[in-house]
């Protein structure tokens, strides 16, 4: 999982285009929440995410639009839910379902035209 976690942030880290050093990781942390309930749940949704795992910035970066509106910093951070991959995969197989029935439906709809 920490592998997965590493190979996230680099992306996002070399996705910025900024100050060059800014793209370091030694400004980053993350924390997995392992206890985290969701605030809002759809409520015929069956598949409720495992975790939480949230990367934060610890030096905060120069933003002046930012800090004339919030008279603060901004230390930018990107939270992700985790949830079972025996559930993932029972979503994959539901929504493959439901898109061949769609797309069976689509095709009799056109033949009737």
């Amino acid at each position: 999982m920490p592998k997965i976690l590493f190979i996230l942030l680099i992306l996002f880290l070399l996705s910025c285009n900024s100050e060059p050093d800014i793209n370091n990781l030694k400004h980053w942390t993350y924390e997995i929440d392992s206890d985290y309930e969701p605030e809002i749940t759809p409520l015929n949704d069956t598949i409720k995410p495992i975790g939480l795992i949230k990367f934060e910035r610890t030096k905060s970066i120069k933003d002046k639009q930012r800090e004339e509106v919030y008279l603060e910093n901004w230390f930018p951070s990107m939270d992700f839910e985790i949830y079972d991959k025996t559930e993932l995969d029972h979503s994959r197989s539901t929504l493959s379902n439901l898109a061949s029935k769609f797309i069976k439906g689509s095709r009799s709809i056109h033949s009737n035209l």
